[in-house]
């Protein structure tokens, strides 16, 4: 039976694409933009959808297998404010809520590469004390056959005793080293995904300059779909639902 998974912060869906492509089935989004709203009405139309994440009690929501979301990278971004936590856009704690009603058998939390400095400390706490082991990795577009870089953070967490944690083997409140780009990854999540790339493949993906605002900005701020099926992949080994260097022909 396919993993089923819950997506916070869809955006236009590039988590979800990932996550399908990696055998997954997600059960319901939450996404605040009207235009990248609109785009995951077309897309998923039988997947429920809530808007604000405020507005949303996880107690009563479908219980998902795994659970995802790129948390606004603004308040971490070297393009912006660098107010972190302090900024009002800071909702990694609305996502930790929602990981701590649900339980997930998995998580998956992306961000930019300035959260390894900025607010990782905070998201691996959170994470450990409401029970979970964590493992994270920067992983590029490039990475998987695109001509670009789009370095994102992936962090990766399971419930501490689980299979998913056995898998990683990670210890339960990893030190944060900030400007180490490869923190957490000692436990083969890096290796597991970098191997996996090559089952994703890509080709050039071009950006039109025709493109109006909305368009432009929901696709500065998506994960590209297949970063999030290889790490969709590694997930659902770590879970023992699969197997990350699987290609998609073959499932």
């Amino acid at each position: 039976m396919a993993l089923t998974f819950g997506s916070l912060f869809a955006g236009i869906g590039g988590i979800d694409l990932g996550f399908e492509r990696a055998g997954m089935t997600c059960l319901w989004q939450v996404e605040k933009d009207p235009f990248c709203a609109s785009v995951l009405a077309r897309h998923w139309p039988d997947v429920h959808r809530w808007q604000d994440i405020h507005d949303v009690d996880f107690t009563a929501v479908p219980r998902v297998d795994v659970l995802a979301g790129g948390f606004p990278c603004q308040p971490v971004s070297i393009a912006g404010r660098h107010q972190g936590a302090d900024d009002e856009r800071w909702l990694w704690p609305e996502m930790l809520r929602a990981i701590r009603d649900l339980q997930p058998h998995a998580v998956l939390a992306e961000n930019v590469i300035g959260l390894r400095k900025r607010g990782l400390e905070e998201v691996i706490d959170g994470l450990t004390d409401i029970g979970y082991d964590t493992e994270w990795a920067p992983l590029t577009a490039c990475a998987v056959g695109f001509p670009h870089m789009r370095r994102r953070l992936f962090i990766a967490a399971y419930p501490h005793g689980s299979v998913g944690a056995k898998r990683m083997g990670h210890r339960q409140r990893p030190a944060v080293q900030a400007g180490d780009e490869n923190a957490g990854s000692a436990n083969n999540l890096l290796d597991r995904i970098m191997a996996s790339a090559r089952a994703a493949g890509g080709d050039h993906d071009g950006v039109s300059g025709r493109l109006d605002a909305a368009r432009v900005k929901a696709l500065g701020n998506a994960v590209v779909p297949a970063c999030a099926e290889v790490i969709g992949r590694s997930i659902a080994w770590a879970l023992d639902g699969g197997n990350p260097h699987t290609s998609r022909e073959a499932t």
